[in-house]
């Protein structure tokens, strides 16, 4: 797996949960959206230092890194005596605790699980509201999680079936398809 996939698979199951809600990627250019938004940024990936062989995959390395979400609202309307008042009460911690909920549920989970990805809440989630400064008021939450998975580096190159050149122009096809030879079978003659 690589962390496009995770990437993709993150932002899938982020727009499953937030089905009314606009689901961007962060520090993108992008116009403000209507809210309720949802912003997703993955952080730096820490690798494993020794990579592990598996019979079927070859060689891979256990990979970890922290995805952040935003979640922007207006939050719920307060209606008093059955008429809006243009006041509304903050939902936006409530509406991420509950995603905190979805993302580590059996069915995310299963969503998750081939090949797998980790997902598991970190730290506490945060209320950002009045970090907002803007003309238009509009509630903020944040939660970050820990994410793993398993990347498979494989081949004399280490990119052993991958598309080449990836988007940054790195790799060849011939990189790309030379296996390591491995010795299976050897039969050694003692000499006296």
């Amino acid at each position: 797996m690589t962390l496009d996939i995770v990437r993709e698979r993150l932002y899938s199951l982020t727009a499953l949960f937030f089905a009314g809600a606009n689901v961007l990627w962060a520090e993108q250019v992008n116009t403000q959206a209507a809210l309720p938004y949802v912003t997703i940024k993955i952080g730096g990936v820490r690798r494993g230092t020794h990579s592990v062989k598996y019979p079927a995959l070859g060689s891979c390395y256990h990979c970890e890194t922290v995805a952040e979400f935003n979640l922007y609202t207006a939050g719920k309307s307060i209606p008093v005596n059955g008429k809006a008042t243009g006041n509304f009460i903050n939902t936006a911690t409530a509406d991420l605790t509950q995603f905190a909920n979805f993302m580590e549920s059996p069915g995310a989970i299963d969503i998750l699980s081939d090949p797998p990805i980790s997902v598991i809440l970190k730290g506490e989630i945060r209320d950002l509201s009045f970090l907002e400064n803007d003309r238009k008021h509009r509630y903020r939450a944040m939660a970050e999680f820990d994410i793993g998975f398993v990347e498979r580096a494989d081949g004399r190159y280490g990119i052993l079936g991958e598309t080449v050149p990836n988007a940054s122009g790195g790799g060849v096809n011939s990189m790309a398809s030379e296996i390591i030879e491995n010795i299976e079978e050897a039969e050694i003659e003692e000499i006296i």
